[in-house]
């Protein structure tokens, strides 16, 4: 990772929503088949089912999951501009290549692997995607649950990204009223600079959850040690609980965190063999920021 200086900056804030602090969308495309995506952290279930794509004579088939760093940053900066404008419904921009610029910073690019085709599959993935979380206690016999959709409706007639064509339309994404209840009330605040920094959706998921723990961990002032085998389960590194697999899950795990302190030094946390051993530490943004936005 080439590591710039860090912009803590108000124009750099941003925020994760909180369900999808505690596990996360897939990092790759999930295999063949795959009808349901599962992860699980402690109590907590997160289920996602792709949308049902309609062919030009009514054939059904699957947009396919929402995946890596493009909607992860899609729902970051989405959250940011609700909790901004006080509005369920997002301007995306007059052209592709605003929102690529505002989302990633990156140069707008057309083609095949563009960012432009890219953002724009990935946007439709997960605006037509149906995210389900739960929480059931040990005996099965508690459970709480919510099932929403990302967007009540969006328009996102962006040309002809492989060509690199730009729309004469703006293009907008009116949040469901159960998703945006759920991101004005429990948002994670982010610094969108870091993200940008980070290599892989991995670490930006990692980067998420560890400020949302110091934040937690600030007010208890107790250490925590989350376990292998749950980390394996939350973050969805599909490795066997053999010597093996774990060893692999510490590999990658001890990447990504090496990556994350590059550009997020305060998180207070320690590789231990039992897991990752979590102290009271700083978050990443302020929360000063963060109260000083939503009271605009």
């Amino acid at each position: 990772m080439q590591l710039r200086e860090r912009d803590d900056s108000g124009d750099s804030l941003a925020f994760n929503p909180g369900p999808l602090t505690m596990a996360f969308l897939p990092y790759r495309q999930p295999k063949a088949g795959t009808e349901i995506w599962v992860r699980r952290n402690g109590a907590f279930w997160l289920t996602v089912r792709p949308g049902v794509r309609l062919g030009p004579n009514g054939e059904t088939g699957s947009y396919g999951y929402p995946f890596g760093v493009i909607p992860r940053a899609l729902l970051m900066w989405v959250t940011a501009e609700a909790l901004r404008t006080k509005s369920p419904k997002i301007e995306l921009g007059s052209s592709l290549s605003d929102f690529v610029v505002k989302l990633l910073g990156q140069r707008a690019t057309g083609g095949r692997n563009g960012t432009r085709t890219r953002v724009k599959e990935q946007a439709t993935r997960l605006f037509n995607a149906e995210i389900n979380y739960q929480w059931m206690g040990n005996n099965d016999q508690r459970q709480a649950g919510v099932s929403l959709r990302i967007a009540k409706a969006w328009a996102l007639d962006l040309g002809d990204a492989a060509m690199g064509q730009e729309s004469l339309f703006p293009s907008y994404v009116q949040l469901s009223s159960d998703f945006y209840d759920e991101i004005v009330e429990s948002p994670v605040p982010l610094n969108l600079e870091v993200v940008r920094l980070l290599g892989s959706a991995a670490e930006i998921d990692l980067y998420a959850w560890l400020t949302y723990k110091m934040f937690n961990l600030q007010r208890t002032g107790k250490s925590f040690t989350h376990k292998w085998d749950d980390i394996g389960e939350q973050f969805g590194y599909q490795f066997s609980k053999t010597p093996k697999g774990r060893y692999k899950l510490k590999e990658n795990i001890t990447t990504a965190l090496r990556n994350v302190l590059l550009v997020y030094p305060e998180a207070n946390v320690e590789i231990t063999p039992a897991g990752l051993l979590l102290r009271p530490g700083l978050t990443s943004v302020p929360t000063k920021a963060t109260r000083e936005l939503r009271a605009q």
